[in-house]
């Protein structure tokens, strides 16, 4: 897979993933009214920009870290693609936030 195929991949399925979530959380935003459980403490007021945790974005944030770590079909060098894909996805909760 070149590495341009795999970015718009990439931006395609984040796209739709935002839109996703969009849908999901509405107008109240961080799943303000969803029925999910969640932790507020000095660790989530740092990592997440002062707003809680809470169990849709901590199972959302899994799920994206295990279908970006988790290769449809093993090729050579794919252990490296999953470190990168971590890295990316750490950089991505950090700037998210």
């Amino acid at each position: 897979m070149s590495l341009t195929l795999f970015l718009l991949t990439l931006t395609v399925f984040a796209a739709l993933f935002a839109l996703a979530e969009i849908q999901i959380e509405g107008p109240n935003g961080w799943a303000a009214s969803l029925p999910t459980w969640r932790i507020e403490n000095r660790w989530t007021r740092l990592f997440y920009s002062g707003k809680p945790l809470t169990g849709y974005h901590l199972y959302t944030q899994l799920f994206t870290l295990a279908a970006g770590t988790s290769p449809i079909r093993p090729w050579p060098g794919r252990f490296y693609v999953a470190r990168r894909v971590s890295r990316h996805f750490v950089l991505h909760l950090v700037l998210g936030s």
